[in-house]
């Protein structure tokens, strides 16, 4: 299983993240969660949760089926996704865990003219359109909770994968089954680019944020001083008075 997340900032990109926990037959490792496919006038990227070996299969027949409808991709993609999806579960049904996707998916009429992008999760075998961001996997409830206090209003691309990694040292350090660093793809809508920031890089940045329990001691520390006198009095001094009157 894999905590997978996008999130849409403020210049329409789409950043998409996975932890890079693979676990089975009592081992674990770490491996590559996130997929590209580039297209004559779109790109899409995926990542999933689920079953290692269901979700290469997945993605074989998303290839197969987004390369064949190469100029059409804008208006047939989501159905595309979709059947990918229910075929994979009809000819696969003995696993109880499903797979769960996050998709950004990028279309343009050259490299510098974006036409549209849209951020979807996947329920069962049925895309959902995401406005700002997405969770998908073990620890996705966090993850929400977190997305819904810090993704308001959409940051732009550097505050995006600033909170993103925080989000994942949060989840990896409380969730079972997330871990092993997190890799980062971010899709530019306004240029054909995408920038890939590996898991290592991650890392750096997530020892550079601090603390979420430090932070916020520290802060209520500094904020909280105007509160009932019961809330900041020395409780012996107290004691000491009630005694003596």
């Amino acid at each position: 299983m894999t905590l997978v997340a996008g999130f849409r900032c403020l210049d329409s990109g789409i950043l998409i993240c996975a932890d890079r926990e693979e676990s089975g037959d009592g081992t674990k490792r770490a491996v590559d969660k996130l997929v590209e496919f580039n297209f004559r006038n779109s790109t899409f990227v995926f990542g999933a949760s689920g079953v290692t070996a269901i979700i290469a299969n997945l993605y074989t027949r998303l290839y197969e089926g987004l390369s064949a409808n190469e100029d059409d991709l804008l208006r047939s993609h989501t159905s595309i996704i979709s059947d990918a999806l229910r075929s994979v579960r009809n000819d696969f049904p003995e696993f109880d865990d499903w797979v769960e996707l996050v998709v950004s998916a990028s279309f343009y009429r050259d490299v510098s003219t974006p036409v549209a992008s849209f951020l979807y999760g996947t329920v069962g075998s049925v895309l959902q359109p995401e406005a700002e961001y997405c969770c998908k996997g073990p620890g996705k409830d966090l993850a929400r909770y977190f997305c819904h206090r810090l993704f308001s209003p959409w940051p732009d691309r550097r505050h995006a994968m600033i909170i993103a990694a925080f989000i994942f040292r949060e989840v990896e350090n409380h969730v079972e089954g997330v871990g092993f660093g997190t890799d980062m793809k971010y899709v530019a809508t306004q240029h054909r680019k995408i920038q890939t920031i590996p898991s290592g890089d991650v890392a750096k940045l997530e020892e550079k944020i601090p603390i979420l329990r430090e932070t916020l001691i520290e802060y209520w520390r500094q904020k909280i001083k105007a509160v009932p006198q019961w809330l900041i009095a020395d409780i012996y001094e107290s004691e000491a008075k009630q005694l003596y009157e």
